[in-house]
């Protein structure tokens, strides 16, 4: 199972509570509602507690995620409300992993500074793909959580 986790910033809802939370900046600052439209820089005024809907921003913020190592921009454009929903974004990852081989998926992820035939990764690679396979180790995690 792999869980994206925000570090602190989640909230939890009971079904029918606002959804509306303290707008709480992390790192990432990139969303267009942190930027002053001037020049374009941080503004400071919006960590005062202003109420927001977090979804938009969990998609931005995955979206950016995914941009970075999977060059997906459609899930990080500069209007929030161009994001596609989450159902979207979830079924476009189930297509893009279904796609995907056994192969592919039990592949090596050879680091740009590696040997792409460093012998002693290639062995240890093979063991564990091999010991995987025989013991029934599915090649992803089951999607419900």
């Amino acid at each position: 199972k792999y869980l994206f986790i925000d570090f602190g910033i989640s909230s939890q809802f009971e079904p029918g509570e606002d959804l509306r939370v303290p707008l709480i900046v992390g790192s990432d600052r990139s969303p267009p509602k942190f930027k002053q439209p001037a020049d374009g820089s941080y503004d400071p005024r919006l960590i005062a507690g202003d109420l927001i809907d977090p979804f938009p921003l969990d998609v931005h913020y995955l979206g950016n995620l995914i941009r970075r190592n999977f060059l997906d921009v459609s899930v990080s454009r500069d209007h929030l409300f161009l994001h596609p929903t989450m159902d979207q974004v979830v079924a476009r990852f189930e297509e893009i992993r279904t796609g995907l081989s056994t192969r592919k998926l039990r592949s090596r992820v050879i680091k740009e500074t590696d040997h792409r035939f460093h012998l002693p990764r290639i062995i240890g690679h093979w063991f564990r793909r091999i010991m995987l396979i025989l013991l029934g180790v599915a090649v992803l995690p089951s999607p419900s959580i």
